[in-house]
């Protein structure tokens, strides 16, 4: 086994080569529940947080998503 030299910490703690660039949007109702969308090269994630309880299910690639957005018409809810 050969020695490495560890990677210089990220301030926030992970190391740079480890990290992928990601996008975060997230959108909160009045009671304070919450939807967050995480982007990057593996695809999209949903995480929904309701009283101190998080879900997160993915990664959904991008074209998945949109073509099941364009199957849904105004006032649709899917399941």
């Amino acid at each position: 086994m050969t020695p490495v030299e560890p990677l210089t910490a990220h301030r926030f703690g992970a190391a740079p080569g480890r990290m992928r660039p990601f996008d975060v949007a997230e959108l909160t109702d009045p009671e304070g529940d919450a939807l967050t969308l995480t982007t990057d090269a593996g695809g999209i994630w949903f995480t929904c947080t309701t009283d101190g309880e998080e879900v997160t299910v993915g990664p959904f690639p991008a074209d998945s998503l949109k073509d099941a957005l364009k199957v849904l018409g105004a006032y649709t809810r899917a399941a």
